[in-house]
């Protein structure tokens, strides 16, 4: 921009009227002028996200008020008035975060959200109807993406923990409008024709009210009603509709994909958030159990029992499913204050943390919590379990505050109050880590690009029938300022999207990357031994695979492991879900970096940390240069520390080896970078080397992701810490 200055403008460039009495001309205000004040002003609007729009006067305004400014509680929050869409405004203290006002009916969101955790409701109106503020989950402002991964649940939380029946019948559109509205906690639909449905499969609902979609497990039916488990979400109208989940054995509903892609274009808060810095503890109860980590003690006299994974709970199908990853703990409680205690754990200075588990009960009034408790008997923190969702298998993500005077912290599940008679509670996959803002929802209102890769599931097959809409579809609907990619290709396995990643992913250069990959993984799998040899395969092949997409700058978003068919084809008795569950339970245990707080742990190791440019050491030396690592178990924590006194005369880019045992998949997985001395306008960060194994790789931030770190980037005085975790081989 400049100021004017054509014939007539003063001497300090500014406009003048002119004096015809004294001749002095009025100032000429030019096509020059006039073009670099509009592509100033346009270029505000477009760089946030708007395109230009003729007939909006309030797109400046919009920008100038999406600019953060601050509040110091969601009090101040709420009362704050003038609120235009996509505005932004941080929180500030302990639990900072940005919130950005959305101008859409979020009363649905609101009634779910008592404490405000997610959504602040103006004081104008604190039903949400007229928009709420919408917590961005710790994201700063004007920020490119996040490259640690998100994790889209889908197999309980999506499908129960079990793919379509055998007496579904396949390839049938089952679409049709709910007869009678029904409000949020109602336990049955009424429909026009139930026939098209089965007891104990299941079914999307199209949410009007709230322009959402929602799977529900079915529990019984009538000639027009379908009995469903959990209660409606939302509330459902005339207007809302229903189909099953599973039009085929291989293929959701175009309902369900579209809930899918809903998650993962709105998918914030701790939902989605993976243990990137390590588990401070893990169970999948799968050690018989052996495990200290795997061994629960009764509480007031409770039964505790194991029971392997199942596909039919207590011999019927329309029971929901009980037990479903490796093994689950069944608590037996018959009077309140019964429950179970897990194993303590060592906290090692973190407060803030994710607890995760799955549960369900059968018992659907009783009062039941879990409880965080410190080494002195203290509750550090209680969450009671939601009564609506006690009685299906749920997969829950709650933030929790760790003791911070004493190391070691525990886990009771408890009936608390309103025990009428036996019944069990059933607890499965349970974990702490260290509280992570990853999770970030993907910017509805910035251009960005989003590739989806994946099977059939991305690729979808509208000529065939509309039920079979691609991911891409809902996508483009949900995220309208970004460019979305759809890469998927039918029947691809993990190999084949690594095959295709240079040709179908890194010439759209993405800021986000979604993997759906897994079904034809279990289908055809990549040895006839299915286990450990397949399920190794597919996990070392999908390290891999996000590696490649962080070292290209982008956020991998993964789309977890679907259930599948009871029967297909040759495939019967739940083979296929046997598999699938195989796959998915072990992605998990192995997937982050794991922290295995074993009895047994090793004392401090010295080993040499090389630095190479090129693939290099020629020429680099060093002032000062150590590293250690700690094996627990199978996993490596190791440490470096290097300052260079020369970086030598090679070009080319950065990587550092020398580690002294390999990786299982020969990824190296940092968690913390800090550099000092660097010539780089940002820091740098470690990441997984995308070419040879057992290497980390040096990227430099960018505004969008990640650039490759070059000797350009280090001084003859940089100094490197970093940290991290990974699976020990020792074959």
């Amino acid at each position: 921009m400049f100021r004017i200055d054509s014939p007539g403008a003063t001497p300090d460039n500014k406009f003048s009227e002119g004096d015809p009495a004294n001749g002095t001309r009025a100032t000429v205000v030019t096509d020059e002028w006039l073009n670099a004040v509009q592509e100033e002003l346009a270029n505000a609007v477009q760089s946030n996200g708007q395109p230009l729009d003729k007939a909006d006067s309030a797109q400046l305004a919009r920008v100038l008020k999406s600019q953060v400014a601050g509040v110091k509680s969601q009090g101040d929050l709420s009362a704050l008035t003038g609120m235009i869409d996509g505005q932004q405004v941080s929180l500030s203290g302990p639990d900072s975060a940005v919130f950005e006002f959305d101008d859409s009916d979020l009363s649905g969101e609101v009634e779910t959200d008592p404490k405000q955790i997610k959504y602040v409701p103006p004081a104008t109106d604190i039903s949400g109807a007229s928009g709420a503020w919408v917590r961005q989950v710790n994201v700063k402002a004007n920020q490119g993406p996040q490259l640690k991964p998100r994790f889209v649940e889908q197999f309980i939380n999506g499908f129960g923990g079990r793919g379509m029946l055998a007496a579904e019948v396949p390839n049938v559109t089952t679409e049709q409008n709910i007869a009678v509205g029904a409000a949020s906690g109602a336990t049955s639909i009424g429909v026009a024709d139930a026939s098209l449905y089965e007891e104990g499969g299941r079914i999307t609902v199209y949410h009007d009210t709230v322009d959402s979609y929602e799977t529900y497990f079915v529990l019984s039916l009538t000639t027009t009603a379908i009995g469903i488990a959990p209660g409606l979400r939302h509330p459902v109208t005339t207007n809302s509709l229903v189909e099953r989940t599973w039009y085929n054995q291989a293929h959701p509903g175009k309902f369900y994909m579209r809930r899918l892609a809903q998650q993962i274009a709105r998918g914030i808060g701790f939902d989605q958030i993976v243990p990137n810095s390590g588990r401070l503890y893990f169970s999948q109860l799968d050690s018989d159990p052996v495990d200290a980590n795997d061994q629960a003690t009764a509480i007031n006299g409770a039964g505790i029992s194991y029971v392997d994974e199942l596909n039919v709970s207590q011999g019927f199908i329309d029971v929901p499913l009980e037990s479903s990853i490796g093994r689950s703990l069944f608590i037996t409680v018959d009077a309140d204050g019964e429950g179970a205690s897990l194993p303590a754990f060592k906290t090692y200075g973190v407060t803030h943390s994710v607890l995760s588990f799955v549960f369900m009960s059968r018992s659907p009034t009783a009062d039941l919590a879990v409880r965080i408790k410190d080494a002195d008997g203290f509750i550090q923190t209680r969450i009671p379990i939601p009564k609506e969702t006690q009685r299906v298998m749920t997969k829950y993500n709650f933030p929790i505050k760790l003791p911070a005077k004493t190391s070691t912290a525990h886990i009771e599940i408890v009936a608390e109050a309103g025990v009428s008679g036996s019944f069990s509670m059933i607890l499965d996959q349970i974990e702490v880590f260290a509280a992570d803002s990853d999770a970030y929802s993907i910017p509805k209102r910035q251009k960005v690009t989003v590739v989806a890769l994946g099977d059939s599931w991305v690729a979808g097959d509208l000529a065939s029938t509309t039920e079979r809409e691609p991911i891409t579809q809902q996508l483009e609907y949900e995220l309208p300022m970004a460019t979305i990619i759809n890469s998927g290709v039918g029947g691809n396995k993990v190999q084949d999207l690594l095959d295709r990643f240079e040709s179908d992913v890194v010439p759209f250069s993405p800021d986000y990357v979604i993997v759906n990959v897994g079904t034809n993984d279990a289908y055809n799998p990549a040895s006839a031994t299915f286990f450990p040899n397949s399920v190794d395969f597919f996990e070392y092949k999908y390290n891999e695979l996000l590696g490649r997409i962080i070292a290209l700058g982008a956020q991998p978003i993964i789309v977890g492991m679907p259930a599948l068919a009871e029967n297909d084809g040759a495939y019967e008795n739940w083979l296929l879900n046997d598999r699938a569950k195989t796959l998915s339970r072990y992605f998990w245990k192995r997937f982050s970096q794991v922290l295995n707080f074993s009895p047994i742990e090793t004392s401090a190791q010295a080993w040499t940390p090389e630095l190479e440019i090129n693939g290099v050491t020629t020429g680099i030396t060093y002032s000062a240069r150590s590293a250690n690592y700690v094996r627990r178990g199978d996993i490596i924590h190791y440490s470096i520390d290097l300052t260079l006194s020369s970086k030598g005369a090679e070009t080319g880019f950065v990587t550092i080896s020398g580690f002294p045992i390999s990786s299982l998949s020969g990824v190296i997985s940092p968690a913390a970078t800090t550099a000092l001395n660097v010539a780089s306008a940002t820091s740098i960060q470690a990441v997984h080397n995308i070419g040879p194994a057992n290497k980390l790789r040096l990227q430099i931030p960018t505004a969008t992701g990640t650039s490759a770190a070059t000797e350009a980037n280090l001084t003859d005085t940089s100094r490197l810490f970093i940290s991290g975790f990974y699976y020990a081989f020792d074959g």
